[in-house]
């Protein structure tokens, strides 16, 4: 795990009691790859996560919770499972108020509390504290022992009753009858909860805290030393992750779209093409085999911008249904120059293979209709190849070499050309076009497109498969190295 050093000092108790011996040096890191949600490895949990609705001590929903998911490290997960496992043999089930805390969440908590004026849950939660107060006594401070992502606040929910366990007192209460061994006025009977809970998280590794009776942290903590920043939002439901993927499409689709500045790198890659083809033919380059040149279609030729507009917008899939039916219905736009490109290398007596990735045989009859509506030539039998089971295009370029002298290479993904790059990592992609960087403009010629591409999936083995959540860690990730 990579993480970035602040120098620090911690000053105070860790909020609402939670103390730590003051360090000079305090670690900070915003990967969080070796977290998880806590519902998905203990389906079992309750949740009720408090900082995300207005019912907590600051009144408001709190900075960093944009969704109501609880994290927690994988190791405090798997530990709090085996808490879940045990109390339902006696009927019960966890509740969870909160677990893993932003630093944001944390600056929202220490500007509430420098506002003295607002009182509006001090009859809920600090009824017998004078808030000005409220860092002398430790309740706040400029760090939680929950960032480090092993810490949970949580009780007891019985299934027989419907109802949460009474534990004599209530979730950040500012008092001493939060504390685990506070009597008082408490009876036998919420002794004995608050007891139960206690030893069944003790018994399961756990610590707890001497000041709250909901708050524990894994004994054996992974980073004992180290304060999370990452936005738990990130690990919102799938629907929310997969939207805020697409979002992040927006100003790519948008550039593609509407900047001059696209559409000046397509004509400067047609015109050195059309260069190229000028002098192979000019020059009655030698050869047994008679002239083509081998191109890409989406993004290369034909212009997809629409559809990923309305992907973007929600408006349709990536399923083989909706390009289908998208093609059909749309007139089908070639890229700037594209046609008056073709055109002139048709006329040179240049073969022109597309070697496409759009999945065949369905597409192959809106493909065709796709090429012959944007006026470009006519397509000649054998010379659109669709993709078949596989998505390495390597092969398909092959048996149009073994008869053809290539004479360029187009796309706008480098698997589009033939330089091996397919199946390979970001580094090895990035290593291979090195190599070749004299051929570029000589012999490949590549388009722009940040919209999609074998360079997304390059970011990390099995990206295809991963759920968005998974998706977005892995771009987050990819931005530090």
């Amino acid at each position: 795990m990579k993480k970035k050093i602040l120098r620090a000092l911690v000053i105070g108790a860790m909020l609402f009691g939670l103390h730590t011996t003051p360090t000079l040096a305090m670690e900070t890191s915003d990967d969080p790859s070796d977290f998880v949600v806590i519902a998905d490895v203990v389906p079992d949990v309750i949740q009720e996560i408090r900082y995300y609705s207005t019912y907590n001590f600051v009144g408001d929903r709190v900075d960093g919770y944009a969704q109501p998911v609880a994290l927690l490290t994988k190791e405090a997960a798997a530990a709090l499972k085996n808490v879940s496992d045990y109390v339902m043999q006696y009927g019960y089930r966890l509740k969870i108020y909160d677990a893993y805390r932003p630093q944001k969440a944390v600056d929202n908590f220490v500007r509430w509390a420098e506002n003295v004026d607002d009182t509006r849950m001090k009859d809920y939660f600090y009824p017998l504290e004078d808030k000005r107060f409220l860092f002398d006594k430790g309740y706040i401070a400029l760090h939680s022992g929950h960032s480090r992502g092993s810490t949970v606040d949580l009780t007891l929910f019985d299934m027989r009753t419907g109802k949460e366990v009474d534990m004599g007192g209530t979730f950040d209460y500012f008092g001493e009858l939060s504390h685990p061994d506070y009597v008082g006025e408490l009876t036998a009977k919420q002794i004995e909860n608050r007891n139960f809970l206690r030893n069944a998280m003790i018994r399961f590794g756990f610590k707890p805290l001497e000041e709250e009776w909901w708050h524990f942290t894994l004994k054996d903590e992974p980073y004992p030393d180290t304060y999370f920043t990452f936005d738990s939002s990130m690990f919102a439901g799938a629907e929310h992750a997969d939207q805020r993927l697409k979002d992040e499409m927006l100003m790519a689709v948008l550039w593609m779209k509407n900047a001059a500045e696209y559409r000046e790198l397509c004509y400067q890659a047609y015109n050195i093409a059309l260069e190229r083809v000028e002098q192979a033919v000019k020059s009655k380059r030698k050869s047994k085999k008679p002239l083509a040149i081998v191109l890409d279609i989406d993004e290369t030729v034909i212009s997809t911008v629409e559809y990923n507009a309305l992907y973007v917008d929600s408006k349709v899939t990536s399923s083989i249904a909706d390009q289908i039916k998208w093609g059909n219905e749309t007139k089908s736009v070639p890229m700037p120059g594209a046609v008056e490109f073709l055109n002139a290398v048709d006329k040179k007596g240049v073969e022109i293979f597309y070697v496409t990735n759009r999945k065949g045989p369905e597409l192959y009859d809106t493909t065709f209709n796709d090429l012959t509506e944007a006026g470009f030539p006519k397509v000649k039998p054998g010379h659109l190849i669709l993709k078949g089971d596989d998505s390495d295009k390597g092969p398909r370029i092959a048996t149009v070499e073994e008869k053809y002298d290539v004479i360029i290479y187009m796309g706008d993904n480098t698997n589009d050309l033939p330089l091996g790059v397919y199946g390979k990592m970001t580094e090895e992609r990035n290593a291979i076009v090195d190599r070749n960087k004299k051929d570029f403009g000589v012999k490949y010629i590549a388009f722009p497109n940040p919209i999609y591409g074998h360079w997304v999936r390059a970011m990390a083995d099995g990206y295809q498969k991963m759920t968005p959540q998974q998706k977005e860690i892995v771009r987050k990730n990819a931005l530090r190295k």
